[in-house]
């Protein structure tokens, strides 16, 4: 029996959802342990692969949001070391779990084959295992819950949405802050506006809000350069006469 197009539609919530979590939790887990382990994920990477990677890059593209489950899965097959927290039984299941889940996805996502009863109802269940091997017990009832049919759960029922900067002359210090990795960054002014290719304006050195972490986002689209990549400034020293100083930022956990 194959699955009726709400279960389908279901699927796709929850894979979105599994897959949003997951990115994140790989990349804060190595980030904390693993200074440069961007190099060790596209090691197994054919060339034409590796070069398409660095160009996405280069163009601004977040490490995070390139992240593929496939290209995961051979990650943790070929790392095995770098995660003594789970059981090898567990660990070895990994990347079979999230090879299937990510070419189910694509075959639902396209209508490419019918998926049957069981089919969906393993899909749900390895993504519930996984969700719970790695900690994620909301994670686990959000998609236990649209399994069901159910509504699922957010942090915050009235989040605040950071938007990146799309335009203008703040897009230059928007991609450096994207391609950023680093828990602590230190730039002069001279480096804001190198990286700008163009001067602040005078209200950066005048009103100590500029650098603000706070929420007026429509109107200080400055800050959501930093904000909107978990950034915020943890000190500065500015010189309004000699137009110099430093600010210094920080990834908040």
């Amino acid at each position: 029996m194959t699955i009726e197009n709400n279960q389908r539609i279901r699927l796709l919530l929850a894979y979105d959802e599994f897959y949003d979590k997951v990115r994140n939790w790989i990349f804060d887990l190595m980030q904390s342990q693993e200074e440069n382990w961007e190099n060790l994920y596209i090691e197994h990477f054919d060339p034409n692969k590796r070069n398409i990677w660095q160009q996405n890059r280069r163009n601004g593209k977040t490490f995070k949001n390139l992240i593929e489950l496939i290209d995961l899965s051979y990650f943790i097959r070929n790392n095995k070391e770098l995660f003594p927290q789970f059981d090898r039984k567990t660990l070895n299941k990994f990347p079979t779990w999230l090879i299937e889940l990510q070419e189910l996805r694509n075959s639902v996502s396209h209508y490419q084959d019918d998926l049957s009863e069981d089919e969906f109802i393993r899909v749900f269940s390895n993504m519930k295992v996984f969700a719970k091997a790695i900690g994620e017990e909301m994670l686990y009832e959000n998609i236990n819950n649209i399994q069901n049919g159910k509504s699922h759960k957010v942090k915050n029922e009235n989040p605040e949405v950071y938007l990146p900067v799309s335009k203008g002359k703040y897009l230059p210090l928007q991609n450096f802050f994207d391609k950023e990795m680093r828990k602590q960054i230190k730039l002069t002014i001279r480096e804001i506006e190198d990286i700008l290719n163009d001067k602040l304006p005078p209200s950066a050195f005048k009103h100590q809000p500029w650098w603000g972490n706070d929420k007026s986002m429509k109107t200080h689209p400055q800050k959501r350069t930093w904000v909107s990549n978990s950034y915020k400034v943890v000190d500065k020293n500015l010189d309004f006469e000699n137009h110099s100083g430093n600010i210094v930022f920080e990834k908040v956990s």
